[in-house]
């Protein structure tokens, strides 16, 4: 895969989450860890989304970006590649249908597949799919600096949830039923699975949040968030355990993703490597942050070059046909 297609420069604070949740087309995987459930499952929901925007043509799906004038850039993966090692299309719907996991079920008559797993970033950013450009395991670079590279934003969500607190003057509900840090932000994500309580309580202050951020924000990111109040709800109504895991900020030079040095109670990050501290300033935990660390960058898989797969004739054809479907 070219590098051009992967992630570089900084990449924003975040929430991964994944419903506890063991199904047939989860055989297998670890199901107390949102990323484990992203990397067997995003395929899955990859094709979904793009039979639900009319992205999939003769059994290809096309990422959105793709073009017929430039087909040599054209990115896709066919169905058989990612649907086969689950059962199929009968299989998974048999699955995803009907699933209390679902987020995508809420208020929907025909829901997208594998709706138990999802991000949130804290800075607002578009992280909502990888059929949108960049994926969340990769992180997404923000605010291009003159040297072509992102440098960190604010974290507006944290600010937003904070006000929402306010608001619905929940500051000692919170503080009974997490741990106390400043801002709340951190107390939320200390502990790998939600009670019940902490269900409750922040279904009330996402919900809120998100009444304050609907009309303005990026609607890539209210889905996102929508999707992780839906599945708060879906948790305590179905007594099911939902699994947080707050991933600091880092950067990716294309090759490596390296999240900075966290704390190793709140996980509050660093925003740069050269940060340190002798106590948190978040939760007061008397510990420099624990190491960074380094993972691979997945690039955009499963979507991969048509051409090499295809050949250009076919993918040509499939990239025209395809744009017709958008006239």
């Amino acid at each position: 895969m070219k590098r051009s297609v992967a992630v570089l420069g900084h990449t924003p604070q975040f929430v991964r989450w994944s419903i506890d949740h063991a199904c047939d087309i989860r055989a297998g995987d670890d199901t107390t860890s949102p990323d484990s459930t992203f990397r067997q499952l995003r395929g899955v929901r990859e094709f979904s989304l793009g039979e639900a925007e009319n992205r999939v043509v003769d059994s290809v799906c096309i990422h959105r970006s793709a073009s017929s004038d430039h087909p040599d850039l054209a990115m896709g993966f066919t169905e058989s590649e990612v649907l086969a090692v689950f059962g199929g299309r009968d299989a998974i719907e048999s699955c995803c249908g009907g699933c209390k996991a679902n987020t995508n079920s809420l208020d929907s008559d025909d829901p997208l597949w594998a709706g138990c797993y999802g991000w949130l970033t804290a800075d607002g950013s578009s992280l909502a799919s990888l059929s949108g450009g960049e994926e969340l395991s990769d992180g997404q670079a923000t605010n291009e600096s003159d040297d072509g590279l992102a440098s960190p934003t604010e974290d507006m969500l944290v600010k937003e949830i904070g006000f929402a607190i306010q608001m619905l003057n929940l500051g000692s509900l919170i503080e009974t039923n997490f741990a106390k840090t400043d801002p709340a932000w951190f107390s939320f994500w200390q502990k790998p699975t939600l009670t019940v309580p902490q269900l409750l309580l922040l279904e009330k202050v996402f919900s809120t949040a998100l009444r304050r951020h609907e009309s303005s924000g990026d609607p890539d990111f209210v889905d996102d968030l929508l999707r992780f109040i839906d599945a708060l709800t879906l948790c305590h109504r179905h007594s099911l355990k939902l699994n947080v895991e707050l991933v600091p900020r880092g950067y990716s030079d294309g090759v490596t993703w390296t999240t900075f040095a966290r704390c190793p109670r709140c996980h509050h990050g660093v925003s740069s490597p050269e940060e340190t501290w002798q106590v948190c300033p978040a939760c007061e935990h008397e510990s420099p942050p624990s190491g960074e660390r380094k993972s691979k960058v997945l690039g955009l898989r499963p979507y991969v070059n048509l051409e090499r797969v295809l050949g250009e004739a076919r993918t040509v054809s499939l990239l025209k046909r395809y744009e017709q479907t958008k006239v």
